[in-house]
């Protein structure tokens, strides 16, 4: 029953735990930035990284292992054990260059660390919220193909609907229907995981 009340009502659903999951992230980043922090980097895990992690991933965990367990997992089985490791190595060869080619321009190597740290929590966010938990529910109704679009919709101009809109159109919407692909093609996020934290890091170092 619950599962058919969820079906009927898929797009409202999704749309809903997309603005609740942005509004709390708000009030999360609000109530942490009360919290007085002195050293430069740790400000940034405690202010941005933690509020990310508890609105963009554990929340809609707690959802997505309450309700949808199906169809995309993050984590790897007993046949795919490979292909985690494959990405696991690509992470740490993606990590190691952009610590070893821009070192320069951070303050510090703990600043560099929480900066690689907070955006791999973003990346993995998003892609769990939105290529994980709304592609679940949206696949109760629609297409694959149809449930990606919708996905990328939420993820460009819900999720990120206090940025600037040509940027979300041209960029993020285009990058969500990518990510999507990728993540129903390997029925995994951890390849557009991969993929956003590098956009992430190449944003925030060349802009």
């Amino acid at each position: 029953m619950k599962q058919e009340i969820i079906k009927k009502n898929a797009l409202l659903i999704s749309a809903a735990i997309t603005v609740i999951t942005a509004l709390l992230l708000l009030f999360t980043i609000i109530f942490f930035s009360t919290i007085y922090i002195e050293k430069i980097g740790l400000d940034m895990v405690i202010y941005l990284t933690i509020p990310t992690l508890l609105s963009l991933y554990i929340f809609p965990k707690i959802l997505y292992e309450k309700y949808f367990k199906q169809h995309i997992h993050i984590y790897g089985t007993d046949k795919k054990k490979k292909d985690y490791l494959i990405a696991f190595i690509l992470h740490l060869v993606f990590f190691t260059w952009y610590t070893l080619t821009f070192h320069h321009i951070f303050d510090s190597l703990f600043v560099l660390i929480a900066t690689i740290v907070h955006f791999s929590i973003i990346s993995l966010g998003e892609e769990f919220l939105c290529r994980n938990l709304l592609m679940n529910i949206l696949r109760l109704k629609f297409t694959v193909w149809i449930s990606i679009l919708i996905s990328s919709i939420l993820f460009a101009f819900l999720l990120h609907g206090n940025e600037y809109f040509l940027i979300n159109l041209f960029v993020r919407f285009p990058l969500g229907l990518i990510f999507g692909f990728i993540a129903t093609k390997d029925d995994s996020i951890k390849y557009p995981k991969l993929l956003h934290t590098i956009y992430n890091l190449m944003v925030i170092t060349f802009i």
